[in-house]
């Protein structure tokens, strides 16, 4: 990659870790009257194309946009994330079956940032993603929204069983040591899940409760799963 473009890519992430603080920083302050505002920081694509993780050379073809898989960053977009969600939430809601949301968090990450620069991050959230989406089976899949956080839909699952199967994820994640530039790494993660139909009548209300369930999760200290 020549400097021009390795420039202009680390460029694109550091003004994307700024946007990702800010919306971490309104996270910590919910409430109702600010649900929608909340719901757009977390899951919604706004300036944020994720594509440009990419080093320029490598920019998918259009037809490709719809799904990301990346270089650096393993993982489906935003985009994908909204088609897919509401395709299997109506889906669920025509059949009377369940769909989990969560939103997976990376503890601590702005830290990781500070100390060891945009790189390190990248390779962490890269082989996170990776580990998850093994651990996924269609109809199932990850997501990523704001830098440092996943989205994962689990349908035609019980919250039970959801639970387990994220929790065995985090403890997994927990106890991976990451190699990275010689270094090594120690990661933990919190989780929020929502289900429909016992937390949320409607895609909006499963994004909120998952948000709303992540952030007791980072009150009570992180490093921890919540069901809303």
């Amino acid at each position: 990659m020549t400097n021009q473009n390795n420039s202009a890519f680390l460029h694109t992430v550091d003004n994307d870790l700024t946007t990702w603080n800010c919306r971490l920083n309104r996270q910590l302050n919910l409430s109702q009257a600010n649900n929608d505002e909340v719901i757009s920081s977390v899951y919604n694509s706004g300036n944020q194309d994720l594509i440009k993780y990419q080093p320029l050379e490598f920019m998918p073809n259009q037809t490709d946009k719809n799904i990301f898989v990346g270089t650096h960053i393993s993982v489906f977009n935003f985009n994908y994330f909204e088609k897919q969600f509401n395709s299997l939430f109506k889906r669920a809601n025509l059949l009377n079956t369940p769909i989990n949301l969560a939103l997976l968090m990376i503890d601590n990450l702005e830290d990781f940032a500070k100390t060891y620069q945009m790189p390190i991050c990248i390779s962490l959230v890269s082989a996170i993603s990776e580990i998850l989406q093994k651990k996924l089976e269609e109809p199932q899949f990850a997501s990523l929204c704001v830098f440092g956080y996943f989205a994962v839909v689990l349908p035609e699952l019980d919250l039970a069983n959801c639970v387990l199967k994220l929790e065995k994820f985090r403890n997994e994640i927990a106890g991976h040591t990451f190699i990275i530039n010689n270094k090594s790494f120690s990661i933990t993660t919190s989780v929020g899940v929502a289900n429909y139909p016992n937390h949320a009548k409607h895609p909006g209300e499963l994004k909120l409760a998952s948000i709303q369930a992540l952030q007791h999760a980072i009150n009570k200290g992180g490093d921890r799963l919540t069901v809303y």
